[in-house]
């Protein structure tokens, strides 16, 4: 009895792996970000670079922006402190997610400023296996950073395919006076 055990259980085990590895499925591009400066002075735009890697074996279509610096309409930035602290999104981040609306705020003026009417150039882009799509943004755009302090980005971007959630690598980038 002891040997049919020990014979069925592994071979049952190795089954049931390998089955439900073929059940996985994986994201057809994978995301790697970078920032040209690791230490940047408040005030000075922090740029993230986004590289899309097609992982797949077909070629895929990715929407971005004409603009290189656009790359937060399809991607999700998350910016958090050295306590995990994920930082306030701006309006324009909050705006662009859905989270809040334009209105017709006044400026420090008194004056009324005109409502803002977001427009860009959108275009779709065929990948080939094994090559990259290039994206970007700048942080000050999306998240509150007017402290000194060490930041954590990443990104995710919606694989459309498989309808997997691709998460980036994590970077630092520190914040000085």
């Amino acid at each position: 009895m002891r040997t049919a055990i020990r014979l069925f259980l592994p071979t049952t085990i190795f089954w049931a792996c390998n089955s439900m590895s073929s059940w996985a499925q994986e994201a057809s591009f994978s995301v790697t970000i970078a920032t040209p400066a690791n230490v940047v002075k408040i005030g000075s735009d922090i740029r993230i670079d986004i590289t899309i890697k097609n992982t797949s074996d077909h070629e895929i279509d990715l929407p971005r922006s004409v603009r290189t610096d656009l790359g937060e309409w399809f991607t999700d930035v998350e910016v958090s402190d050295e306590k995990g602290n994920a930082m306030p999104e701006t309006k324009y981040y909050r705006v662009l997610r859905g989270k809040d609306t334009y209105d017709n705020e006044p400026r420090p003026d008194g004056k009324f400023a005109p409502k803002v009417q977001q427009t860009f150039g959108l275009s779709g882009y065929s990948v080939k296996p094994g090559a990259n799509l290039r994206d970007g943004t700048v942080l000050n755009k999306l998240v509150d950073l007017t402290r000194p302090g060490k930041y954590t980005i990443r990104v995710r971007r919606r694989d459309e395919g498989t309808k997997l959630s691709v998460t980036s690598n994590t970077i630092t980038v520190t914040l000085t006076e």
